[in-house]
């Protein structure tokens, strides 16, 4: 019959810190660093950003390959939904980038 407990020695695991347990005392006073939390509010903020770009391109261009599909028309609507989806993501980019520095 094997037992593990909590201080029985596992090849391939390393426990966590407890928290909660007899050890919580040691992480009492633990506090988040705002700085490592701003950064990667940021870092989500600019992904979010990026996935909005490439959704405004990717959904206009999309539009536009319909729109010719089903007018029958040469590629002119695919162009225009690239061109119109660009402009869309770049206004839109600049516009959360003037929020994420704070300068809007």
């Amino acid at each position: 019959m094997i037992v593990f407990t909590a201080d029985a020695p596992v090849i391939g695991y390393m426990p966590l810190p407890c928290r909660t347990g007899p050890q919580s005392q040691k992480y009492k006073d633990e506090v988040p660093d705002p700085h490592w939390i701003n950064s990667s509010a940021i870092f989500l903020r600019l992904i979010g950003i990026g996935w909005y770009i490439s959704g405004s391109i990717a959904g206009a261009t999309i539009g536009g390959w319909f729109v010719d599909r089903w007018l029958g028309t040469a590629p002119i609507f695919t162009i225009i939904g690239v061109i119109l989806g660009v402009l869309v993501g770049f206004i839109g980019m600049f516009r959360m980038l003037g929020s994420v520095s704070g300068k809007r």
